[in-house]
């Protein structure tokens, strides 16, 4: 026999204010916990992203040994963040160029190529046994892609100057022509700058 229960309109009406309430008041503990957090997260005084020729934040961040590093120790060679995927086809052709870049130019680039793409560790690691890198891998972190938070697609390739200026930012796959222009103002020359929003 099953029995077939009914709530009087009087506890319908009651019952569903009180969800409602619940919901109202947990929505904007939600909306108040996503703002604090936010606002009071290191990065919030630079959450907008670093435009042309302005020093880039100094921010933290680990390597995929769990090795705490930041920005500024880079200071004093050209730094490249190359936002990458292991998905992206274009990436990928991308990877043996800046092998070969970062090993001709060793003493006055490092290269840090930045896991963009929600993948998980074990992705990114497949990828580091298979394309066997000269250069740091790190995995995707909100320190860094919410400092860099328009970059919007891979590759991208940001470049920072050895005094910690970002000085260009280039999307798309980078020729070692290319790559080699950003650091021709070593002889005194003005880089070429590549802007793309």
């Amino acid at each position: 026999m099953t029995h077939k229960y009914k709530l009087s309109p009087t506890y319908h009406r009651i019952y569903t204010n009180k969800m409602n309430n619940f919901l109202r008041l947990f929505y904007k503990i939600t909306l108040a916990s996503l703002f604090f957090g936010y606002a009071l997260s290191p990065l919030s005084a630079t959450a907008k992203s670093p435009q042309k020729n302005q020093m880039v934040a100094d921010i933290h961040f680990k390597d995929m040994k769990g090795k705490a590093h930041h920005l500024a120790e880079y200071r004093g060679k050209w730094l490249f963040l190359n936002f990458w995927a292991g998905y992206c086809d274009i990436c990928r052709k991308e990877i043996p160029t800046l092998i070969r870049f970062q090993q001709n130019n060793r003493n006055k680039v490092t290269i840090l190529g930045v896991s963009y793409g929600g993948e998980t560790r074990q992705d990114v690691k497949a990828a580091m046994a298979r394309y066997k890198f000269n250069y740091e891998i790190i995995p995707g972190q909100a320190n860094i892609t919410r400092l860099f938070n328009d970059v919007i697609a891979t590759p991208t390739t940001i470049v920072i100057s050895p005094e910690g200026r970002m000085v260009a930012k280039a999307i798309g796959e980078q020729s070692t022509e290319e790559l080699n222009a950003f650091i021709s103002s070593n002889d005194n020359e003005e880089p070429r700058w590549i802007w793309d929003y």
